[in-house]
């Protein structure tokens, strides 16, 4: 992820995706950080996708920890973000 401002923009790579990057927008205000992706089937999967929202507070500046909730996770999961090095 890079933030400019208040803005975050980005990419990562889910495990289940095989390679494949998803694109991530969100927002900065103080610690509180929220930011998105969709979440699309694959093409043999007829049916829509979904917007994944993450809210969290930024721990270090190498960590965001908070929660998804649904549709994505059945109530609230909590789940934390650490930059690792390339």
């Amino acid at each position: 992820m890079k933030q400019e401002g208040e803005k975050l923009n980005g990419t990562f790579s889910a495990a289940n995706k095989k390679g494949e990057l998803q694109k991530i927008t969100g927002t900065v205000n103080g610690d509180k950080v929220v930011f998105s992706w969709e979440l699309k089937p694959p093409p043999e999967i007829k049916k829509p996708g979904f917007t994944v929202v993450f809210n969290g507070t930024l721990v270090s500046p190498t960590k965001i920890a908070g929660v998804i909730r649904n549709p994505y996770c059945d109530g609230e999961c909590k789940w934390t973000v650490t930059k690792q090095k390339k």
